[in-house]
Parts: C-alpha cells; structure tokens; sequence
C-alpha cells in the first residue's frame, strides 16, 4: 500500500480550510465532506460540532446534484436520511472520478448557492488527489512488471540455458548400454540429471508466473490457457476455461489494450492462486468473455473461501488496484454455508488498440 503522499496531505489540508469557511459562511452549526462508495463513506474533513469525531452513514440522500434536507445527529457520528418533516440539516452528493462526495450541513437553512460552489470544490480537489493517487499507483505497477519482465528474461536467457547445458553435459557423460546397479558414479549422476530436469520444470513455471509467454505477442487466450493448466498441474484442481474474446474469434482486428489485457491476467491469476492455496476447493470455474462495451472475467469455486477484507492480504488490494486503474470494478462475493465458494469479478471497458 502506498504511504500518503504530499497530495494527500495537501488535499485534507484544503478540504479542512473549506469545512471552516463553509460553516462560517452558512452560520451552520457542523460542516462535514465525505467521500468513498455510496454507504461506504469515509469523512476527509469536519468543522464546528463535527469536528474531530463525525462519521457518516448515508441513507439515500438523494441523487447527485440535489440538496436533500436530511435529519442528522453530530453527538457521535452523522447519519445522514431524508427528513420525514421537518429538516435540522442538509446534504448534497456529487462525484469525483468515480468517488461519490457528499457535502453536510448542519443547523442552518442551507444557501443552495453557496452549498454547490463548496461542493464544486470539494469534488475538484478529490478528483485531482484520485488522479495523483492513481498515477501513483499505475507507475509502481508499470515498474513492477518491467521488474517481473526484466527477471523472466534474466532467468530464461540465463538461469534455465544453464541448467539445460548442464543436464545435457551430464547426460552425454553417462555410458552407454546396461551399468551393473552397484556402479555409483553412474547412479548419481542419473539422479543428477533428474534432480535437474525437475528443477527446469520449477523454473518455467515461475518464470510463467512471473510474465506469462505470449501476453505480448499473442494476447489473452493462450497465456489463460496455461495459467488454467498450471493451477491444475500443481493443485489437483481441475480448472473449467471459457474464453470469447473479440480478436480472438477475429471478430474485430485488434487486441484489446495492453493495461486492459494485463489487469484481466492478473486478477484472473492472483484469484487462481487464492482458490489453489486457501480454499480447499474441488473445482473452479475461470470465464472471460468480452461484448460491445465490457470484459467480464469472472473466477468461481466450490470452497471454503477466504476472507474477503482487502486488509487481510490474499492480493485483494492489488487486484482492486489494477481494476480500477483499468477503470473497472471488482466485486468479490465470499462462499456460503450452501455450498457456494468464492466468486471474483472483474468488469473492465473493451477498449482496443
């Protein structure tokens, strides 16, 4: 996770300055902005009565760009629901690359005007934090896999032609025809050439795992095929595989984009690696298929699961970070008591070269 930067700080700063110059400029009582996914909002600023403890769970509010009056409490937190009679506060949502805002106001009869103008604000600077932010994250993601790229090179040019030198060396050195069993040296360098052949195929497979053959090249469907045939070789999982891309049943004569591309493979593969490691699944279930507008790829299983806070690992913060810098969503439905495992889905825009 990335530490918070001079934007961030720089963004509260400014929200904190707006919170204030909205309550004196409204007599209100508390000013509260909020931002996040709607009935997951996170307060990033806070004035008079709210400040310094507000939270806010949102009810309905009312849909972007229309002053709601709202009741609300400040003493421990703001719950934010449409007044049934008389109002004691206001709200108006907008939103923010995608991020949902919500401006507060308490104790006043809100100046519409004046509102929307600090909303306006408020959305431009979150907007321009979210876009930072991003950037951010897309260039430790673009240096990660040139690291990854740069590593399955090294290894492949290097480490592997090695080891097949090697194995090829030590095979020419054995005799020819049948060795009496008592012959050491023989059956050493036989368990050699073994051990070595076993270590060749370990390091395809992470150098596989590292940058997947042909994602460059050839595009999603043959690197999913072997992704679906490693899962199965090293688990016991038997992996069910339904790709229909565009390019691919030559539909449309170009790939989709390169970031478009590489989110769907590695949310596919980090969801692949949780069903292999923490699930105690039997099968599992890898669909990707692209229409008009979107790629859905959609990872399911029979297991018991994992759990789904991104805080706990299993790479859910990283999947979520490259959907939405792919600008898509991802959703993970947790397995039930009925037998239903794990689902994760991936939505991104079919956007091609």
């Amino acid at each position: 996770m990335l530490s918070r930067s001079r934007t961030d700080v720089l963004a509260d700063a400014v929200l904190d300055a707006l919170a204030d110059s909205g309550c004196r400029l409204l007599g209100a009582d508390a000013v509260v902005i909020a931002a996040g996914t709607s009935g997951q909002l996170v307060v990033r600023a806070a004035a008079g009565l709210a400040a310094g403890h507000a939270t806010v769970t949102e009810h309905e509010p009312g849909p972007d760009g229309v002053l709601v009056p709202i009741h609300l409490s400040v003493a421990g937190g703001i719950v934010v629901s449409p007044a049934a009679d008389e109002p004691d506060g206001h709200a108006l949502a907008g939103s923010a690359r995608g991020s949902r805002v919500l401006l507060v106001v308490s104790g006043a009869g809100a100046d519409e005007r004046i509102v929307r103008h600090l909303l306006e604000i408020a959305s431009a600077v979150l907007g321009a934090e979210r876009s930072a932010v991003s950037a951010a994250v897309r260039e430790s993601l673009h240096q990660r896999e040139e690291e990854r790229r740069r590593w399955a090179r090294e290894l492949h040019d290097e480490t592997l032609q090695q080891l097949g030198a090697l194995q090829v060396l030590l095979t020419s050195a054995l005799p020819k025809g049948d060795v009496p069993p008592s012959d050491g040296l023989v059956k050493a360098v036989r368990q050699a050439t073994e051990m070595i052949a076993g270590e060749i195929g370990n390091l395809r497979q992470g150098i596989a795992e590292l940058r997947p053959a042909g994602l460059d090249d050839l595009g999603l469907l043959p690197p999913l095929q072997a992704l679906a045939r490693r899962t199965e070789e090293l688990s016991g999982i038997p992996v069910r595989l339904h790709v229909s891309l565009r390019y691919a049943e030559g539909v449309v004569g170009t790939r989709l984009l390169p970031n478009i591309e590489l989110a769907v493979y590695r949310v596919v593969q980090e969801a692949l690696t949780n069903v292999r490691r923490h699930s105690a699944a039997r099968r599992a279930t890898v669909t990707v298929v692209e229409d008009d507008e979107t790629v859905v790829a959609e990872v399911s299983d029979d297991g018991r699961g994992f759990d789904a806070d991104p805080a706990t690992g299993f790479g859910l913060s990283g999947m979520r970070e490259r959907a939405e810098l792919a600008e898509g969503t991802l959703e993970v439905t947790p397995a039930r008591s009925d037998g239903r495992g794990t689902t994760v889905r991936l939505v991104v825009p079919a956007r091609h070269r």
